[in-house]
């Protein structure tokens, strides 16, 4: 079923005044960051406009407005009010009979930074709170705080799915991905006629978006069909970084490779680097964020902190880690490499251009279970469907947040982020813009981020992992379904069953007990469920 994006609407007062100067009051129902308002009067004489914001002068212009004369809104947010008032060249009011419009788009637009970590879970963040030996992470500390922390964002539990659920909106199993995508030996790769976010919102009938991806791409492989060639096939103009992890390289001789020893692709360009991973990340994103043409969308894919484990550059990090620190103090040091690393990224650009970026930031899973501190369990992480492995990071700041520091409880799944892309772009998966859209399963999270408390749009969360990727991926297979309140884990043999009440994960299994007859009805409920979208999103 496609799910159309929760559009909002401006609406325009036009009032021609007792003395003649035709005026125009702005009540957008969601900010125009940095977007372009023109005034256009009617009139075959030369005009000038006069801007307020807020009751305050923003500035005029003395130019001759017809057909139209582009005044800089700035960064606009939700609740700005904004007037235009046109005088003939002299500043004297017109007679009455002209007319004044403001044109300006229908949606929000303005950029969008999409940050993805690499096996980054909820527990290495200190901004939420919820293992008592978090890391220091003051960057996506900050973010949070004039952002939106989302509790309850869910992914696949393993790289190439949840990668590619972001890319297409989609639930990877429609496409036949379960498994992750092996960079040496898989010619299975992310359909090239899926609609991938970048195409997508170049369908935009407001604005004409540019893109580029750096970074991990692990949606092809070395002898895929496409190969170093999907990420371009998929709608990046540009793509710079890894095509899997750093320990692959296309020569089977190569040996193994790390973060300080790695094989980047650059535009069809292939070279062995021996500069540090993270930082090169950061460095090829400004690099596109300095010359792209606005909007744009920019794709950031860490591979920290996935293996191999490493010892970051001193600087990115407070903790001290050394050769001798063990594979843990490594890994977390690598975490803290990343949290710097977006500090870097976040404060080398242009205030006015971040002020109209909308910076999403989340992991692509869990962290992984070799480790996870006590309490959290090791074997309730990354890759596996527990809380620990799918539960995942996800903060989202900009210009549409109107309660910065807010946290919502709504069920979110990083396919949600392609709605909320559209949405900003002012693309309507319900076909508005004149193109059949996929099936999605794909919510917008607008209203989440101009009102965090809005009850969640979803019901239901899924998700799901299986023995291969391709038709007969499913045969082995793990799955799971949560509603607000009860999650149902079902495997090839046998079904798991928790009360997340009050919980950050799962608790004891209650099917090792007699159910409730409350507790037996969610357990059918969510069994029909399950049954339910397999059967939709199976090839």
């Amino acid at each position: 079923m496609v799910r159309p994006a929760h559009f909002l609407s401006a609406a325009l007062l036009v009032t021609a005044c007792k003395d003649g100067t035709a005026f125009v009051e702005i009540r957008p129902a969601m900010p125009i960051a940095g977007r372009s308002m023109t005034c256009v009067v009617s009139s075959e004489r030369d005009a000038s406009v006069s801007w307020t914001r807020n009751g305050e002068s923003y500035g005029s212009t003395k130019q001759t407005l017809w057909p139209g004369d582009t005044i800089p809104s700035g960064v606009t947010r939700v609740d700005d009010q904004w007037t235009c008032a046109a005088q003939n060249a002299q500043g004297e009011p017109f007679d009455g009979k002209s007319k004044a419009s403001i044109d300006f788009p229908a949606a929000p637009g303005g950029n969008i930074l999409l940050i993805i970590a690499d096996d980054m879970g909820i527990d290495q963040i200190s901004a939420y709170n919820e293992h008592p030996d978090t890391l220091h992470t003051p960057i996506l500390d900050s973010l949070a705080a004039r952002g939106v922390l989302f509790r309850n964002a869910y992914a696949q539990p393993l790289c190439s799915p949840a990668r590619a659920a972001i890319l297409t909106g989609r639930d990877p199993r429609r496409f036949g991905l379960g498994a992750n995508v092996r960079t040496k030996g898989s010619e299975y790769e992310v359909p090239v006629d899926e609609l991938s976010l970048p195409t997508m919102l170049t369908r935009s009938p407001v604005f004409s978006y540019s893109n580029a991806a750096v970074g991990k791409w692990h949606l092809s492989s070395f002898v895929s069909e496409s190969g170093f060639d999907h990420a371009s096939r998929m709608g990046f103009a540009h793509w710079s970084g890894s095509i899997g992890n750093l320990g692959s390289f296309q020569s089977p001789d190569a040996g193994f490779g790390s973060y300080y020893n790695w094989e980047k692709y650059d535009d069809g360009d292939i070279a062995t680097t021996e500069q540090y991973a993270t930082r090169v990340t950061v460095n090829d994103a400004l690099e596109q964020i300095e010359t792209l043409p606005e909007p744009w969308l920019v794709w950031v894919a860490f591979n920290a902190g996935h293996i191999p484990t490493h010892v970051p550059p001193p600087e990115l990090m407070t903790l001290e880690v050394s050769e001798a620190s063990s594979e843990t103090e490594q890994y977390r040091g690598a975490l803290q490499a990343v949290d710097t690393e977006i500090g870097n990224l976040l404060g080398s650009m242009d205030p006015r251009q971040l002020a109209d970026t909308t910076v999403i930031f989340l992991s692509d899973n869990g962290s992984i279970g070799e480790f996870v501190l006590p309490p959290w369990d090791p074997e309730r992480a990354k890759a596996t469907l527990y809380e620990g492995g799918i539960n995942v990071p996800m903060i989202v700041a900009g210009p549409l947040v109107r309660q910065p520091g807010s946290e919502s409880q709504a069920l979110v799944h990083v396919t949600d982020l392609f709605a909320t892309a559209a949405e900003i772009a002012g693309v309507d998966p319900a076909n508005d813009s004149g193109f059949a859209m996929p099936m999605l399963d794909s919510i917008s999270m607008v209203s989440y981020l101009t009102d965090p408390a809005t009850p969640s749009s979803r019901a239901y969360i899924h998700v799901g992992q299986y023995g291969a990727n391709g038709e007969q991926g499913g045969l082995n297979y793990e799955r799971t379904v949560r509603d607000a309140r009860y999650k149902l884990i079902q495997y090839t043999l046998f079904d798991e069953f928790y009360d997340l009440e009050g919980r950050s994960f799962e608790g004891e299994d209650l099917l090792a007990g007699e159910l409730t007859a409350e507790q037996h009805a969610a357990y059918e409920r969510l069994s029909d469920e399950l049954a339910r979208h397999v059967a939709e999103v199976t090839p």
